[in-house]
């Protein structure tokens, strides 16, 4: 959560540097990337289960297990793998963090 707060907004200022059309530095859109890069919750309700999922999936198929089998292993996984990571995050991180 704090690596997203840095390199969203940071990305943000490269991309403006290497934005012709801009005159000027942009801070407070930077600032939103920040704001969003640092709402952890984020990650773990939309992000976290998609990258869990292609785990999962994709590791089974390139291990050249059929369909079936992948899904499977998914259905069995992904609840548990997501609730723990969820859990951590939330155990791990102060409060006035995790809610902003």
């Amino acid at each position: 959560m704090v690596t997203y707060s840095i390199l969203w907004p940071s990305g943000n200022l490269l991309q403006q540097g290497l934005d012709g059309s801009r005159e000027e530095w942009d801070f407070k859109e930077a600032a939103r990337y920040g704001l969003y890069g640092s709402l952890g919750y984020v990650d773990q309700l939309v992000f976290a289960p998609f990258n869990i999922s292609q785990f999962f999936l994709g590791m089974s198929l390139v291990e050249g297990r059929p369909l079936d089998e992948a899904l499977d292993e998914w259905d069995q996984k992904f609840l548990s793998t997501w609730m723990v990571s969820a859990t951590l995050q939330q155990t791990y991180f102060p409060a006035s963090v995790s809610h902003l």
